[in-house]
């Protein structure tokens, strides 16, 4: 599957995800606690409807979001994402199948780091949503370090990872049009623990945050 966007092609293999998608979809029941603050922190967002996930995977975090329909390219994920009751399309957040201004809110749940072109990506978010809450693992924090470590020493999913940092996704932002309205972070404890702890609006203590932005067009 090589979708084209503009003139160029997105050459991506997404056949890990297809082939090992239980051993994806599990690591949210092995690791409850940590998911637990993640979906505490999406939920804390209020988000206008409707709502549009960009890489939904198996579809973990939508019903805690409201989201009407999401988009991602493994077939196999989107089955299961389905089966928890979400409707889906099967596409790339460089090239969102549906009209400008289809949407309130687009929710990218940690998906930007395996993006092609997350320029494109938030471009796309900017042309279908009037508003995006945009969730990675900071590449600088103690998380982003050790999913980095798990990259290089040939993690079946995290490989084809790219993470960024705090500033570049703020920058990336302004630089597609968006105005950044809030930001909140969670797991300010590092990988060799597991808890359950609210959001907190100081984001360079966490290895996973959430920015909302609001399109200025």
């Amino acid at each position: 599957m090589n979708p084209k966007v503009g003139t160029g092609t997105l050459e991506r293999n997404w056949k890990v995800f297809d082939e090992k998608v239980e051993e994806f979809d599990i690591w949210y029941d092995l690791h409850a606690k940590l998911y637990s603050c993640e979906v505490r922190l999406i939920s804390s967002f209020e988000l206008q409807k409707p709502v549009i996930e960009i890489g939904i995977g198996t579809g973990r975090f939508s019903k805690f979001a409201e989201v009407e329909i999401g988009i991602d390219p493994s077939i196999e994920a989107l089955r299961l994402a389905k089966k928890r009751g979400t409707e889906v399309v099967m596409a790339v957040g460089e090239a969102v199948p549906f009209r400008k201004g289809s949407f309130g809110t687009a929710l990218i749940p940690t998906t930007i780091c395996f993006t092609y072109d997350p320029k494109k990506v938030i471009e796309e978010v900017g042309r279908v949503a009037e508003e995006i809450l945009l969730c990675f693992v900071p590449m600088d924090s103690t998380w982003g370090e050790w999913y980095t470590r798990m990259a290089k020493d040939g993690h079946p999913f995290y490989s084809g990872a790219k993470f960024y940092g705090l500033a570049r996704m703020r920058e990336l932002l302004i630089q597609t049009g968006f105005e950044l309205i809030e930001e909140k972070g969670t797991l300010t404890f590092g990988p060799e623990e597991e808890r359950v702890e609210d959001p907190t609006c100081e984001v360079k203590r966490c290895g996973y945050v959430c920015i909302k932005a609001r399109s200025s067009e």
